[in-house]
């Protein structure tokens, strides 16, 4: 079989909504500022809180991670 020439998202490195869940109740009641890190195979990820968001950067990038917040008769639910 030849070697594949295209690359697909499914080979990138990803974020599963688990990480997302864990990161978020650690940074609910932490002081403004704080910093979660963790080693990945990309570089270190940095998680941080913003003022209406949260923010991760990996090798300089940083990028927003905005929810939205719903509520049914069921509780309060945020989505990524």
């Amino acid at each position: 079989m030849r070697d594949r020439t295209r690359s697909y998202t499914t080979d990138l490195p990803r974020i599963g909504l688990p990480f997302l869940a864990n990161m978020r109740s650690r940074l609910a009641d932490a002081e403004p500022g704080t910093q979660l890190y963790t080693q990945t195979e990309s570089g270190t990820l940095y998680t941080f809180r913003q003022a209406d968001s949260y923010a991760m950067t990996i090798n300089g990038v940083t990028r927003a991670i905005r929810t939205t917040t719903t509520k049914a008769g069921y509780g309060v639910r945020e989505w990524y």
